[in-house]
């Protein structure tokens, strides 16, 4: 498989509203038998063309056969669907591997070097600044299925630098999860294959949709963004910016 071929604005319109539709998303009626000539004629067409029912099933049946969504068979479940190409359910685990690699290997380096302040980035740190000696909190919902964000302080005087006395001592640093390897061009840790994936299941979702009766629609499969969330244990590493 591949990042499949470029579907057209009109194209990508269809399918993010059969995503939504077989997510609960409610079908728009125009009276009270229930008549669906309202739905959109693209819509409706692409779904007759197939020969499926005007119905949350049949968009689902239609996501799963041009390939977006993924039929996943599992013992004494019966078959589960994926909201997510076979693809693109792969590279994640390949994310999620490769994230735990490279928690490690920071982790790791900080624990090595000693923490005191720093007018450079470290370049054993990715050219980052270890800051994990600092109290941070998240300020995500525990149930949040991607925890981006955290604030933290400090003293200004523990950077190092010239200190204004018209200023607090203390600066608010906002920390928030580095996701650019999905973004940006460039070897990692992923491989470019995996990583051009869930750079393009991104892009074709566009926009995430918290509001679905049958549950939330991201733009990357839950395993990836728990693969880069922040993690809350003492014992972890977080790449922010």
């Amino acid at each position: 498989g591949g990042v499949s071929r470029a579907l057209t604005a009109a194209d990508e319109r269809i399918i993010h509203r059969l995503e939504c539709l077989a997510m609960g998303d409610v079908w728009r009626r125009s009276d009270n038998q229930g008549d669906r000539k309202d739905l959109e004629v693209d819509v409706r067409e692409t779904l007759i063309g197939l020969g499926l029912p005007l119905s949350s099933e049949g968009a689902r049946s239609a996501l799963i056969e041009v390939g977006r969504w993924s039929n996943v068979s599992e013992d004494n479940l019966g078959v589960v669907v994926e909201p997510w190409s076979a693809d693109t359910l792969e590279a994640s685990r390949s994310l999620v591997k490769a994230e735990e690699k490279r928690r490690t290997l920071l982790l790791n380096t900080c624990k090595s070097i000693k923490t005191k302040p720093r007018k450079k980035p470290l370049a054993q740190l990715e050219d980052r600044f270890d800051l994990s000696s600092l109290p941070c909190v998240c300020i995500d919902a525990k149930r949040t299925s991607f925890r981006d964000d955290a604030i933290g302080i400090r003293l200004r005087s523990s950077t190092g630098r010239k200190v204004s006395k018209a200023a607090s001592k203390w600066e608010v640093l906002i920390h928030i999860a580095d996701v650019s390897d999905i973004y940006l061009k460039g070897e990692g840790l992923l491989p470019s294959h995996d990583i051009a994936l869930l750079r393009h299941a991104a892009e074709q979702r566009g926009m995430s949709r918290y509001d679905l009766p049958l549950g939330p629609l991201h733009l990357l499969p839950p395993v990836a963004l728990k693969a880069l969330s922040l993690k809350t244990d003492e014992d972890s590493c977080n790449r922010c910016v």
